[in-house]
């Protein structure tokens, strides 16, 4: 793979510099879109790092779990209520944290089996690919959101990922889009020298008021065509 040399310096350049991003308080969200009381335990705000912990998942159930991420990312309270009212999606969910799914590409083509279904109404691959991410680190299977396959499509300088005129990832991109840009994140990260999950939080970058450097970069220089 090639990579754009004044784009990849410029990301390397910005590497740290940004603020990690801070989720919404879970039990706060989660009230907005179930009827069924929770634990006050989940009245925080979990941080990345704490969701990719190993264990710290152990002691919830499968829905909990997915509530905590979805609160993490900030999901849209419509699009949560929306995909509370088929809850299919929540074997897979499981099947991850069993490992009886083994790879990313297993767990991304049965989200996406889903989604074509209709049963994944209000979570497209932006969301279930953190689900992938957080319920079983070891897949390596990365956040495949906007600002993700922006940074990968700028630093490429290929449509790696489909991205619609609004830059969101569509459902155009299958199994073989996520797998390839899941590699080159590997990639990268071999070349630049750090963990591929610390490299994926470095192309989020940070958005808000006060955007990361790579962020603005990304803004600046990304083009849809």
């Amino acid at each position: 793979m090639n990579y754009n040399e004044n784009h990849l310096n410029e990301f390397i350049k910005s590497l740290g510099k940004f603020s990690r991003w801070k989720g919404t308080n879970t039990l706060k969200w989660s009230k907005d879109i179930i009827k069924f009381e929770l634990s006050e335990d989940l009245n925080h705000r979990y941080h990345r790092g704490l969701l990719l912990k190993e264990g710290f998942f152990d002691n919830y159930d499968d829905l909990t779990c997915s509530l905590i991420i979805f609160a993490w990312g900030g999901m849209n309270r419509n699009f949560g209520k929306m995909l509370l009212e088929d809850k299919s999606w929540l074997s897979v969910v499981k099947s991850i944290r069993n490992k009886s799914i083994n790879s990313r590409e297993e767990s991304f083509n049965q989200f996406s089996f889903l989604r074509k279904k209709g049963k994944l109404k209000g979570m497209g691959i932006a969301y279930f690919t953190k689900l992938i991410c957080f319920l079983n680190p070891s897949l390596n299977g990365f956040i495949m959101d906007q600002w993700t396959s922006k940074s990968i499509n700028l630093i490429t300088q290929e449509k790696i990922i489909w991205l619609n005129s609004q830059g969101l990832v569509t459902d155009k991109n299958h199994v073989e889009e996520y797998s390839k840009f899941c590699k080159i994140v590997e990639n990268l990260s071999k070349i630049i020298k750090i963990q591929p999950l610390d490299l994926e939080e470095n192309l989020f970058s940070n958005g808000g008021r006060k955007k990361g450097l790579w962020r603005n970069y990304v803004i600046k220089n990304w083009k849809y065509d």
